[in-house]
């Protein structure tokens, strides 16, 4: 079960410029992390990120004066972030002073439970673009109202929400239209 730390678009040859301009959207001094714990009642998050070229694990004390932002970058709180959770994070002195999902609204094109595939269409720059990635070995699968789900559940033309993690889908999610978007809780 052990991936690499750092998951992200970036890895993927032509999307690059997903985490970058998320990155961007958030905070110039952003770093990539995938959430290990969070606890609201300590106030202290464990994440899992690249330092100085090795994958690390650090415990942070979240600021007094926080903030959380969603995927989309709207104000949120502490309870959507769960383990497994890919995030960007501004940290100063020891202090996590910002944090920002890093999940993704996808639509599926075509998906194959039997070949390990989910091609999907996402906004970069405005603009559709399609891609196909690998579905995880341990992928969650969820509907909308949250319950576990199997990949059967899933069709072309379904809004979902993903993270993907080195090229892998890890966990996804069916869009209601209807309720916020949350993304599935970590293992």
């Amino acid at each position: 079960m052990l991936r690499s730390i750092l998951c992200s678009l970036v890895a993927l040859g032509g999307f690059v410029s997903y985490a970058s301009a998320d990155k961007d959207k958030t905070d110039a001094k952003a770093k990539e992390a995938k959430i290990a714990k969070v606890d609201a009642k300590t106030r202290a998050a464990t994440v899992k990120m690249k330092s100085e070229g090795k994958d690390v694990e650090h415990t942070f004390k979240l600021a007094d004066d926080i903030e959380y932002m969603d995927n989309t970058g709207k104000v949120a709180t502490i309870d959507i972030f769960t383990a497994g959770d890919m995030v960007f994070l501004v940290e100063s002195e020891g202090q996590i002073t910002k944090m920002k999902k890093n999940d993704k609204d996808a639509k599926i094109t075509k998906i194959d439970a039997k070949k390990g595939t989910a091609t999907v269409q996402m906004k970069h720059a405005g603009k559709d673009v399609e891609h196909t990635f690998k579905l995880a070995d341990d992928i969650e699968y969820m509907d909308s109202t949250g319950k576990v789900a199997t990949a059967e559940i899933f069709t072309a033309g379904d809004e979902v929400v993903l993270v993907e993690c080195d090229g892998q889908i890890t966990k996804m999610k069916k869009h209601d239209k209807t309720a916020p978007v949350s993304v599935p809780k970590g293992k």
